[in-house]
């Protein structure tokens, strides 16, 4: 009888192995976009900005990726997820594109040093950013402030809705790369409008 109970414990042990070799594996993405930036006409290397805070929804701050149901329903993706906190990539993503567009290497993350503080701080809520039906929607609110005074300069709303060529998570994080790159777009042009005299 004990013998018996062994070989069931074995058998159980057995079965639990190879139902955690046989369980899917997690996939990993980041936002990344596929070609480089061309600067705006009116930038200039003197430019410094600093990328203050990025805000999300509640339900967007996890490492799953989440997309919309039809109606209010969303889907936790428990396989897809961010290689990186999706805050963390975007402050990066507009560091980066804003570099690139206002053709300046004086974009800084806060916490900035003292020695390194910009003229201006972008900062950016996003409101909506997720996949609903076949299209990548986004949309979020910026601002741009005089870092010395912290006085308000822009305050504007963003909004796209972008289609999604292609059925997998893949084909939805490059239109949302996309629509990252023309809020980024929006934000160097109305830098560039604050700081180019006349």
């Amino acid at each position: 009888m004990k013998r018996f109970g062994w070989h069931i414990l074995l058998i159980s042990g057995l079965m639990m192995v190879l139902g955690c070799g046989l369980s899917p594996q997690s996939s990993f993405y980041l936002l990344e976009g596929a070609a480089p930036l061309t600067p705006l006409d009116q930038a200039g290397p003197d430019l410094s900005v600093g990328i203050g805070f990025v805000n999300l929804p509640t339900y967007l701050d996890r490492s799953e990726i989440v997309t919309r149901k039809p109606g209010n329903a969303m889907t936790v993706n428990e396989f897809q997820r961010w290689g990186a906190p999706l805050a963390h990539q975007i402050r990066e993503k507009l560091m980066m594109d804003l570099s690139a567009l206002l053709g300046t290497a004086r974009v800084v993350l806060s916490p900035w040093e003292r020695a390194l503080s910009p003229e201006y701080q972008v900062d950016v809520t996003l409101l909506r950013f997720e996949l609903k039906g076949s299209q990548a929607v986004m949309d979020a609110l910026w601002y741009v402030r005089e870092v010395e005074t912290e006085k308000l300069l822009i305050s504007q709303r963003f909004s796209s809705a972008l289609p999604v060529r292609g059925k997998d998570v893949t084909a939805y994080i490059r239109g949302q790369v996309r629509a990252l790159e023309n809020l980024v777009r929006d934000i160097a042009v109305g830098i560039t409008q604050i700081t180019v005299k006349p």
